[in-house]
């Protein structure tokens, strides 16, 4: 994370600063500050730390959790406000319509088929924990 911010700024394109810049103070920075740094990085480095309970299956499984969730929220915080900068001016002004914007969420059906997508790696795991013999059913039950 380090690398990819003081590259961009390094590099002084101002395209890339801009995108930064909107990444750590525009319109997604509770996205970057709340969900990337401090649920994705510092709240499963604090669990972890602590022996007593990085023993516990359940906390290394909601640290492990925060973690997919940082990393996720990252690879939209590198998209997002790469979209809302405008890499190339002229093209801006080369088609003129009002459904053509920067601006970009997700829509609905992208939400349902990442819901979808996660729903179908739950399963496939539950499939295949249920059929790989790394314990006997006695264990597993209980």
């Amino acid at each position: 994370l380090w690398a990819d911010l003081s590259q961009s700024y390094y590099g002084g394109a101002p395209q890339n600063e801009e995108a930064i810049e909107a990444l750590l103070f525009g319109r997604y920075w509770w996205a970057f500050w709340f969900l990337q740094i401090v649920i994705g990085s510092v709240l499963p480095v604090a669990v972890l730390i602590q022996p007593r309970l990085a023993r516990r299956p359940a906390w290394a499984l909601a640290a492990g959790a925060m973690i997919l969730g940082g990393l996720v929220v990252a690879r939209m915080n590198i998209l997002l406000p790469a979209q809302a900068v405008s890499q190339l001016e002229e093209l801006e002004a080369a088609y003129v319509n009002p459904h053509l914007s920067l601006d970009y969420f997700p829509s609905l059906m992208e939400w349902q088929v990442f819901v979808f997508i996660l729903a179908l790696a739950a399963g496939a795991f539950l499939v295949v924990y249920r059929l790989l013999p790394a314990m006997s059913r006695e264990e597993a039950d209980t």
